[in-house]
């Protein structure tokens, strides 16, 4: 359907990234992830399409959910061709150390009142989520939350860390706390094993991984069909 059809009313939080093949049945279908409760990360050595890759979230994001229901606070020179979509709340740069401290202590308010207005109201976030966008809509939530799922996107997190690690910390703790109060951080790295932090790891388990460096770090499987895939396609992201 055209994507103006029936606008911002889909399910869940899934966001399109790709078109898998299927040769074998004739058939290709969208690729999708799925964030609703979950943390992304996006991997690939230098030049490979990790901020096209993250851009593309934001831009599916955007054609799927309306503003209310899905907001991004961007971390990444290269990631403002989405400065303009009305679900981009900010882009700061990397070298923006004021910018970025203050969008995360955005995010870290955000986190703290819905702490304390999911204590009022008696809810989690899975019936959050229902008062605002599903069945229970207009039941009582907090009329000073304007947001819906916020997402922290860090382009190239390594390199964040590298500049102040004190920020990248605090970017850490909010992905691993984040997920109960529909707070979510979405991060590119050079690696899987350079660049990440173990702790993003352990809380991140939707993945996208692009060409690598050494296919032999893949996360997408451990046997040998899986890092021949993963040498294959040399030139191509």
């Amino acid at each position: 359907k055209p994507w103006w059809a029936d606008y911002g009313d889909n399910p869940g939080l899934v966001f399109p990234v790709g078109v898998e093949a299927f040769p074998e049945d004739h058939a290709q279908r969208v690729h999708v992830v799925d964030a609703e409760m979950d943390n992304v990360m996006v991997v690939a050595t230098a030049q490979r399409g990790k901020s096209t890759t993250l851009m593309t979230l934001v831009t599916t994001a955007a054609l799927m959910y309306r503003p209310e229901r899905v907001t991004f606070f961007c971390v990444g020179a290269s990631l403002y061709p989405v400065e303009d979509y009305p679900h981009v709340a900010a882009v700061v740069s990397t070298t923006d150390v004021e910018g970025i401290s203050r969008t995360i202590s955005t995010i870290e308010g955000l986190m703290r009142a819905r702490e304390a207005s999911f204590k009022r109201y008696q809810m989690d976030i899975t019936e959050f989520r229902e008062r605002r966008f599903g069945a229970m809509v207009g039941a009582a939530t907090d009329p000073s939350d304007k947001f819906g799922d916020v997402f922290l996107v860090i382009d190239n997190f390594g390199d964040l860390y590298e500049k102040d690690s004190g920020l990248g910390d605090r970017a850490i703790s909010i992905a691993r706390q984040g997920l109960s109060y529909g707070v979510h951080v979405m991060t590119s790295a050079s690696g899987w094993l350079v660049g990440q932090k173990q702790a993003l790891l352990n809380v991140a388990n939707a993945r996208i991984q692009l060409r690598l460096s050494n296919p032999d770090e893949t996360q997408m499987g451990s046997g040998m069909e899986h890092r021949r895939a993963a040498r294959q396609n040399l030139d191509r992201p």
